[in-house]
């Protein structure tokens, strides 16, 4: 799975970061681990 660049664009509300694709990224998850530790699906779907 390869990494794509995020853009930020101004807009008259401030800056918007925005997906190789052009939509908003309205969230943003970051982990400094390979997995976190709540044990939901989304990290444990294996």
């Amino acid at each position: 799975m390869g990494a794509f660049p995020a853009h930020l664009e101004n807009s008259s509300s401030g800056r918007s970061l925005l997906d190789p694709f052009g939509r908003a990224i309205t969230y943003l998850r970051v982990s400094v681990t390979d997995r976190c530790d709540f044990r939901c699906v989304y990290c444990m779907s294996e």
